[in-house]
């Protein structure tokens, strides 16, 4: 673990060596967890919500921002103050919680049917084998009448 800071629930991810720009937010299933110097953290103040900076990063302006500021090296990369540099108009208070109130619903649901589509795929990996080797029969699974 780092010795500085700990990653957070909804803190949003990005590579920044090699692979530059693929994001992730944190969620709390997948704590605790260590990170690589490869990796760039976005924790946005309070005021700002996580998915506006989010969705930000994944906007094409940025993509593009650090597309041109890449060090085109061996193992392309980009720094940190270079990310802390870019410039962006912010929203007024009011407006960011109109946005996170529309936006926070469905990114929860984004996860929830994540998940649920994860336990699915397990339960199908599970007893796909079974049924067609015969240890399991689909009778068994239905209801009783």
């Amino acid at each position: 673990m780092h010795k500085i800071w700990e990653v957070k629930e909804k803190d949003i991810l990005m590579t920044i060596v090699g692979t530059i720009g693929n994001t992730a937010i944190v969620q709390n299933k997948d704590l605790p967890f260590s990170l690589q110097r490869s990796i760039a953290v976005f924790r946005p103040i309070e005021q700002i919500p996580n998915y506006f900076i989010y969705l930000l990063i994944n906007n094409e302006s940025f993509k593009e921002y650090v597309k041109a500021h890449t060090n085109p090296t061996g193992q392309p990369g980009i720094y940190l103050k270079i990310l802390g540099n870019y410039i962006l108009v912010q929203p007024n208070f009011q407006i960011l919680k109109q946005f996170n109130d529309i936006i926070e619903p469905l990114f929860d649901q984004m996860f929830s049917n994540l998940t649920e589509n994860q336990t699915l795929t397990q339960l199908r990996d599970t007893l796909l084998p079974k049924l067609i080797s015969g240890e399991v029969r689909l009778k068994e699974f239905r209801e009783s009448d």
